[in-house]
């Protein structure tokens, strides 16, 4: 049985790194000891917490937990330091849209204000709070105080950390630098796919399908970064964090409409398009009432969310409707892509208004990078399949306009070309006739006769050297075109030709004798260029009955 090497290899390959990923989750799952560098002790004070109601009565609650607040009361919770707590200590926790205020036994040690963003009131975002404790608050009681501008809201106490500074960035990344990390992949692939875009847009004029892809990875990888929590090591103004965060999010739809709008059936490009038009308009609305101080970007999530879910629900629809109904293959990785992309954002959904996590935006982040995967792949086959096809179009280009046996230019260019040729110059036609074909033909052969005219076609280049100039434009007629060169310098080459004929007819048994008249196109005379050719091809033919009336006498 024949195996076809190419498919076999390909499916074996693909095995081996499914074996692969399957062998490391193992690894990952099994016990083992840890060789990292996160060796030095860090604490989980989350236990023991208490705070006091309306009424003055106090709860114990451990956190992560939620409790009502108001918007004109903070939540102040309490908890007492460990007595043997190490001197140069930092207490960290995660805030997210909170003010936060940190007392040691009643003295203010930290704060952090929601509403220190200037003019317009910007929401604060996410952001790990660092907190330098004082060497003697071994043993004392520490409270934190956490508000929220949201009336009514349900307030997030999130995990409090003990310990050193490193401990506490190598556990911030050990727990959000796989997102960071799936991040700087998409990063990546945006990059290199704008790269192939502008570099190979000679080739993918048809459309910009890769462009939009891109620049939707880009956006991706910018608001996955800034909803890592980790952008403000990079960065140290939160607010600005934040609104870069919600406008890649309100922008994000907008590229990858656009990509679907050039790849989708025409009938449904509209709809693609007119999609891509409500998330252009609601940006810009945010926007608006964002400037305006009516509401912030974070508050218009919702409406953002909504809009996801329906438009996503309805081009998954429509992406299945023309796979299996109407059978269109070429949509079917488009659609695998889009159903993994839409399944994810559903799960993210679920997950952030259902509160069934603290971390957000990790389905998201996930089906992302799926959708991008799958779509690069296909995009840069399809990318290889053009250039493929335009090298090949290129190929059949040159050789609807070249002679393939003298290597001049052909009719066919001749014809497209003279039209364009700039009468405001001194322009020379040259006609050249090969003299005695039957007699070659006859005498030598046919593949002799052959010979003769890539002989005179390759004297012609030698000389004129530039291909565009060289035309065969019958079976042993050529033709010239020269441009600001003066009778004397026409006449000089021709006599070089001449002499290049006589050198290649030595090796042959038949001389290569060329007929040859020349004309310069004359304003006063010639209504268009084509007049300047037949005078040009009278001269030669003058010559050539002069040649045959000689060869006459002469026998």
């Amino acid at each position: 049985m024949k195996i076809h090497t190419d498919k076999f290899g390909r499916s074996m390959f693909y095995i081996l790194l499914v074996v692969e990923l399957l062998f490391l989750l193992l690894v990952i799952n099994s016990k083992y000891q840890s060789v990292s560098f996160h060796n030095e002790s860090l604490i989980k004070l989350n236990n023991n917490w208490t705070y006091k109601d309306n009424e003055g009565n106090t709860h114990t609650i451990t956190i992560p937990s939620k409790l009502d607040v108001s918007k004109t009361k903070a939540m102040l919770i309490s908890n007492q330091l460990p007595k043997d707590l190490p001197t140069g200590s930092i207490l960290g926790t995660l805030s997210s849209h909170q003010s936060i205020h940190v007392y040691v036994d009643n003295e203010l040690i930290y704060t952090c204000d929601a509403k220190d963003s200037g003019f317009i009131d910007l929401s604060p975002g996410s952001m790990w709070n660092l907190i330098h404790l004082p060497d003697h608050a071994a043993g004392k009681e520490i409270s934190l105080d956490i508000s929220t501008e949201k009336s009514g809201s349900i307030e997030t106490f999130s995990d409090v950390y003990i310990g050193t500074k490193a401990a506490l960035l190598i556990h911030i990344i050990q727990t959000r630098g796989f997102s960071l990390l799936i991040s700087f992949i998409i990063l990546f692939i945006g990059i290199n796919l704008v790269l192939a875009y502008f570099s190979l847009r000679s080739f993918l004029t048809a459309h910009k399908s890769i462009l939009y892809l891109g620049s939707f990875s880009l956006i991706v990888s910018i608001w996955m970064i800034m909803e890592s929590d980790m952008a403000q090591f990079f960065v140290d103004n939160r607010y600005l964090i934040s609104s870069i965060k919600y406008l890649c999010l309100n922008t994000l739809p907008i590229p990858l409409l656009l990509y679907l709008s050039v790849l989708v059936q025409y009938r449904y490009r509209k709809l693609m398009l007119r999609f891509s038009y409500i998330f252009i308009t609601n940006a810009f609305v945010m926007l608006g009432l964002q400037l305006s101080n009516i509401a912030n970007l974070h508050e218009g999530l919702i409406v953002l969310h909504v809009l996801i879910f329906i438009i996503f629900s309805i081009v998954c629809y429509t992406l299945c409707i023309d796979v299996f109904k109407y059978k269109n293959k070429k949509l079917y990785y488009l659609t695998l892509s889009f159903g993994f992309l839409f399944l994810f954002t559903v799960f993210e959904l679920l997950f952030y208004y259902f509160e069934l996590r603290t971390n957000t935006g990790t389905f998201m982040q996930l089906g992302m990078l799926v959708f991008l995967l799958i779509l690069s792949r296909s995009g840069l086959l399809k990318t290889v399949e053009i250039i493929r096809l335009s090298e090949n179009a290129s190929f059949y280009k040159h050789m609807a306009n070249w002679d393939y046996m003298t290597k001049c230019k052909n009719r066919t260019a001749y014809t497209r070309e003279i039209n364009g040729i700039s009468l405001n110059h001194r322009i020379a036609i040259i006609m050249a006739d090969v003299n005695n074909m039957k007699f070659i033909n006859d005498t030598y052969g046919h593949l002799s006769g052959d010979e003769a005219i890539i002989l005179c076609g390759q004297c012609l280049l030698e000389v004129f050297q530039d291909q565009n100039k060289c035309y065969r434009i019958g079976g042993d007629e050529f033709l010239i075109i020269l441009i600001d060169e003066d009778k004397e310098e026409v006449e000089f080459k021709l006599e070089q030709f001449n002499q290049e004929c006589k050198k290649a007819s030595e090796a042959y048994p038949f001389d290569i004798d060329i007929s040859i008249g020349y004309a310069f196109y004359d304003k006063d005379i010639d209504e268009t260029i084509y007049d300047t050719i037949k005078r040009a091809d009278k001269n030669m033919y003058d010559l050539k009955a002069g040649l045959k009336n000689m060869s006459s006498n002469n026998t």
